[in-house]
């Protein structure tokens, strides 16, 4: 049995136990015949978002004990992997201490840093259209099905063929959280509010992004999107009250 519990690193500080803090996240799929790639059975998913993780943590496959990969596991989807990294990290593992190699974790006072989306084969194409200030969604060359997020096959008729077809973005608030905690460490953000928006064009689509109005929405409120460049080649889309959205997000709160 094992549990971890994910805080900030300011208030990790004062917990009686040393923290261990996280210096890299990535995030990937793969590939399946249920997704309708080819797929390789002899590859997982940790396959795709490897790099990016040692990339980011400025580690290598050399410098990670594996911890026998899924033999000892128990199948608790990786949590007993985490346990053991932690106390690995704090030189609490005992008879299974491994030697450090020279890379110390990181200490409290490491800054973290923001990560930008990575787009894959399937959301590639979205990107760049919304790069252009341009929002669209997959249309089924087959059934002419709208589908949104992207994906390699459509749910209506399993057909993989599909073009993007431009859309307005406007929707209906469909839930919204508001985060309280800083996502980077030593900045002392303000309350930001971010929540799910309802596409108009495609009932079952959900785009989640930063709400960019003064007030908090409110439940299936009309919203429009606004595009925020973050970078040349990588844009945001926020949601805004619909009668105060004017794809720009010019003087709304969180405006990169």
């Amino acid at each position: 049995m094992a549990e971890t519990v994910v805080t900030t690193a300011e208030r990790a500080r004062s917990l009686r136990r040393p923290p261990v803090l996280i210096s890299a996240a990535a995030w990937g799929g793969g590939t399946s015949h249920l997704s309708g790639g080819a797929g390789d059975p002899t590859v997982t998913a940790a396959a795709e978002p490897a790099p990016r993780l040692y990339a980011q943590a400025g580690l290598g496959p050399d410098d990670i004990d594996t911890h026998g990969g899924f033999l000892p596991e128990g199948y608790v989807h990786g949590i007993d992997h985490i346990a053991e990294a932690i106390s690995q990290l704090r030189g609490e593992a005992g008879e299974r201490q491994v030697p450090m190699t020279g890379h110390r974790p990181p200490d409290s006072r490491s800054a973290l840093t923001a990560h930008l989306p990575r787009p894959d084969r399937d959301s590639a194409p979205w990107w760049e259209l919304l790069a252009g200030r341009r929002f669209a969604v997959q249309e089924c060359d087959f059934c002419g099905m709208l589908r949104f997020p992207p994906r390699a096959f459509c749910a209506a008729c399993r057909a993989e063929g599909a073009h993007w077809r431009e859309v307005p973005p406007e929707g209906t608030v469909e839930s919204w959280i508001v985060s309280r905690q800083p996502f980077v460490l030593g900045r002392r953000d303000r309350p930001i509010p971010s929540g799910n928006g309802r596409l108009a064009a495609v009932p079952g689509g959900l785009i989640y992004g930063n709400w960019r109005a003064e007030r908090q929405p409110v439940p299936r409120e009309p919203v429009a999107g606004v595009f925020a460049e973050v970078t040349p080649e990588v844009t945001l889309l926020g949601w805004a009250p619909a009668g105060d959205a004017d794809g720009s997000g010019a003087g709304i709160p969180g405006r990169t």
